[in-house]
């Protein structure tokens, strides 16, 4: 008799435990880190055509932080990742194209993304 009259309440606890156990298990993402952001430059030229192989280089980034180099894969992406909060001026390069010059913030916790125009040649500095 005992055991009949305990057999819905078990029955219960059994599918609450299992409710229970199936959202306690969820994976949390992890914590975002503020201090650090990231960029995704994508280059295309005045065709529309993705650029690849152009080098970025850092010419002014925030205190502490390592010189920032990157190259443009072949679907014409520079990453950046991982870098200091701040205020950054970059350089980017790639021969038969012209120099471009960025200046931008990294926020932290983010991935920004852009898309720039490189134009082709070569600037030439006349003698004065």
């Amino acid at each position: 008799m005992f055991t009949k009259k305990l057999l819905p309440v078990f029955a219960l606890f059994i599918v609450l435990l299992t409710a229970v156990l199936l959202v306690g298990c969820g994976s949390k993402a992890p914590p975002v880190n503020t201090n650090f952001g990231g960029l995704n430059i994508t280059l295309k030229d005045v065709n529309g055509q993705l650029v690849g192989g152009a080098k970025l280089i850092s010419a002014t980034l925030p205190d502490g932080q390592a010189a920032v180099t990157a190259i443009s894969d072949a679907s014409g992406v520079l990453a950046v990742r991982d870098v200091k909060v701040g205020q950054y001026h970059f350089t980017i390069t790639k021969t038969d194209y012209q120099s471009l010059e960025l200046n931008i913030n990294v926020v932290g916790g983010q991935n920004s993304s852009i898309e720039l125009q490189m134009m082709p040649g070569t600037l030439k500095v006349a003698n004065p």
